[in-house]
């Protein structure tokens, strides 16, 4: 396998999501482990690359309401909860306040 060992930061309530996501019957259970599950979200942005609004959004906001967004994420991940029929596009802004109700 040609890869390299890189330190990249991962929120724990994110890692937290894709364990939940990789349970049998989940949408991620085809992937034998975590870090073949975030290669392959890798390979999919790279694979149709396209603007991620939502997460670069994220990402812009202060470390706090990152952490409200992820905690919430986690939180639907651990439930079940989809955000598909959420109203389209949902932005950082509209995520962190749906984290809040």
């Amino acid at each position: 396998m040609r890869s390299i060992a890189r330190t990249v930061k991962v929120p724990i309530p994110i890692i937290e999501a894709i364990e939940c996501l990789r349970k049998p019957g989940q949408p991620l259970s085809d992937y034998p482990s975590t870090n073949a599950a975030l290669v392959g979200l890798l390979r999919y942005a790279i694979a149709f690359p396209k603007p991620h609004r939502l997460t670069a959004g994220i990402a812009r906001l202060p470390q706090s309401e990152q952490d409200e967004i992820d905690d919430f994420l986690a939180e639907c991940a651990r439930t079940g909860r989809s955000l598909s029929d959420e109203t389209k596009p949902l932005t950082a802004a509209g995520l962190l306040n749906l984290s809040r109700k």
